[in-house]
């Protein structure tokens, strides 16, 4: 069967480099990137962010795409593409040149189908994703799992899964994908809920694990006769449990880092609450607490040598 054509995208080199020349790019509608790889001098291009992003839409971000760079073809791997984390754009992306017929290693995404919400059982991902060794234009967009058949207990290994022609799996054949297991009865839930309650002690707060967060998806357990209940309440979810914190006050900073280790801070803010969601927020450029702020979060910054904005 012969390999799907690439998607064509248009290049154009950039003379200029640094953070400043980037702006300008994305500014211009375009996605700054590097292409490197086979021995070649890296080289720095600017490609539509419009036509790029529709690529990614159709093709999985491990897209390979036949690049005319100013009338010369090159195909190249999609190998990073890096998103800003809160408006969503594509900041900037990283391509590895590629010959028609060589492997690459990818990450491809597990995608699970069948499951049909059964209350009786729950499918637990051991993995997200898979590494695949395969042929650079006869990458998957995605693996499918297929779990119709399978009943409580059962499981999918690396060797169960159906595999493109020609893509190979460095791991172990063995090693484990999803499984499927019981769901869990109200009088296992309850027992683990008053578990819960008698090692962390009243008043605490149930939160919903998801979107759970300023008086959303939450509720404040004060005596016993509250706990009844309050997991069926919050939507019969994955729940975290927390001690009751009681505080004067609640202060926020925000954080922004770069892959070379710069670090800048927001003037420090101060939240005001109406009944536990966040009403009025007063940013000051004197806070006392925002030396010591800035300490705290620039070391969890550092440790977890994260990039973008927190």
């Amino acid at each position: 069967m012969a390999a799907p054509s690439a998607p064509k995208l248009t290049a154009t080199l950039r003379e200029e480099k640094g953070k400043g020349a980037a702006r300008r790019a994305r500014r211009a509608g375009n996605v700054p990137a590097v292409i490197y790889g086979h021995g070649e001098a890296p080289r720095h291009l600017a490609v539509s962010a419009r036509d790029f992003a529709a690529i990614l839409r159709h093709n999985g971000t491990n897209a390979v795409i036949d690049l005319d760079i100013e009338g010369k073809s090159q195909l190249a791997l999609t190998k990073q593409v890096d998103v800003h984390p809160i408006k969503s754009y594509i900041e900037h992306a990283d391509f590895l040149i590629v010959r028609r017929g060589e492997k690459v290693t990818v990450e491809v995404p597990l995608h699970v189908i069948g499951a049909d919400d059964k209350a009786d059982r729950v499918i637990v991902m051991d993995q997200q994703t898979i590494t695949l060794e395969v042929e650079a234009t006869n990458i998957p967009a995605a693996i499918e799992i297929d779990v119709t058949a399978l009943g409580i207990g059962d499981s999918i290994a690396a060797k169960d899964l159906n595999l493109p022609e020609g893509a190979v799996f460095p791991g172990e054949p063995d090693d484990p994908m999803l499984s499927v297991t019981a769901a869990k009865t109200q009088e296992q839930i309850d027992a683990e809920l008053d578990a819960a309650v008698a090692a962390i002690g009243l008043p605490a707060v149930m939160k919903t694990r998801t979107l759970g967060y300023d008086g959303k998806g939450q509720k404040v357990l004060r005596k016993p006769e509250d706990v009844v209940g309050a997991f069926a309440e919050l939507g019969s979810v994955p729940c975290i449990l927390e001690g009751f914190v009681p505080f004067t006050g609640e202060v926020s900073l925000v954080a922004v880092r770069a892959r070379d280790g710069e670090t800048r801070f927001y003037p420090l803010v101060h939240n005001r609450h109406d009944s536990g969601v966040l009403a009025l927020s007063i940013a000051s450029t004197e806070h006392p607490l925002q030396a010591l702020a800035e300490d705290y979060v620039g070391r969890v910054l550092k440790q977890l040598d994260y990039v973008g904005v927190l």
